[in-house]
């Protein structure tokens, strides 16, 4: 429920309830609930009293009052609320700031400002104009979307406004004093303020952000350097420790298995020379069988002759020892001995 007054008006406002025990009675505005405007003490549960009732009375009401109000009831038995909104209506007045203008600086082509106001209904712009290098000129239309102002006021406090004032894309040209008018259905209001860009100097927040970026870069530099340091360290520990990574332990099996394949050249290689010593043996056996051919097929019955011949080459080529055949079929070894 919402209660409309004129600024300067009488408001009366009544909290009632009942119940037994008779109730609590507390009465706030919720712009400060913690500070109640009235209340009622609680009574024993004995009492005949079935009903509570708290007033607060405003005389000459003003626009500041403009706000949400509740009435909160409780016993021992459970507790209740209601709100009401009262608006009070009055012409936009300035409510933040006396004396000179205040000043809008421009930085990297931006700036805003903000300032309170006094007002209800919310006051809108009527005009805004450019008065120049003099605030008391007459001026004329500022230029369009350099400048602009908007009045917002809240919930729980309908009549406070706040106005912020946003300049973009300014230069040299567009420095001096504004005025914008602004009005609701009660009233007017003007408000004047400078507009300027910011010097060298003055532009301290942007450095500032730069100073904090670099201090960040460095801060996650040291925080890399630790991590990298850490990881070596545990590398080292690891290696002490005996233990290897994967790619460590596969370096290791390929030397092994570069050493056993060096040792199984080296085992070929004998086994190569005796290859080749056993076929220069088979082929002086061969040369030796030829020979005999030879003689066999060139035999004209001087057998005396060709069996010293035979003895003489077989001599060294044969065994210290032929194998025998018996005639059960067995064989065994028997030593025979060349002279």
């Amino acid at each position: 429920m919402t209660v409309n007054v004129q600024e300067k008006s009488r408001v009366d406002m009544q909290c009632l309830c009942d119940g037994r025990p008779a109730p609590s009675i507390r009465l706030t505005n919720l712009t400060n609930p913690e500070q109640p405007l009235s209340q009622s003490q609680p009574t024993d549960i004995s009492a005949n009293e079935q009903s509570s009732k708290v007033k607060f009375s405003i005389e000459q009401v003003p626009c500041e009052a403009s706000g949400v109000y509740r009435c909160d009831v409780n016993n021992s038995l459970g507790q209740d609320s209601q709100s009401r909104t009262l608006l009070v209506y009055c012409a936009p007045r300035n409510a933040d700031f006396d004396g000179s203008p205040p000043t809008v600086v421009s930085i990297n082509s931006k700036g805003h400002f903000s300032f309170k106001l006094t007002a209800y209904p919310t006051p809108v712009v009527q005009k805004l104009i450019y008065l120049g290098t003099n605030e008391n000129s007459d001026g004329h239309l500022a230029k369009e979307n350099s400048i602009s102002v908007e009045c917002t006021g809240s919930w729980l406090a309908p009549a406070t406004v706040i106005c912020t004032i946003r300049v973009v894309n300014i230069t040299h040209q567009d420095e001096g004093f504004y005025k914008v008018d602004l009005s609701n259905s009660e009233g007017e209001m003007s408000v004047i303020f400078s507009v300027k860009q910011a010097t060298l100097d003055e532009d301290q927040p942007a450095t500032t952000t730069k100073t904090d970026d670099k201090a960040i870069i460095a801060g996650l530099a040291v925080v890399l350097a630790v991590v990298v340091v850490v990881i070596i360290a545990f590398v080292v520990w690891m290696w002490r420790r005996g233990w290897m990574l994967p790619c460590a332990r596969d370096g290791v099996n390929d030397r092994g298995q570069h050493q056993n394949q060096t040792n199984g050249d080296s085992s070929d290689q004998r086994l190569s020379s005796a290859i080749s010593k056993a076929c220069t043996s088979r082929e002086v056996v061969a040369q030796e069988a030829s020979l005999y051919a030879g003689l066999k097929m060139q035999d004209v019955g001087k057998r005396s002759h060709y069996e010293e011949i035979q003895r003489y080459q077989n001599a060294p080529a044969m065994s210290p020892y032929e194998v025998v055949s018996d005639t059960s079929g067995t064989e065994k070894e028997e030593y025979s001995y060349v002279n």
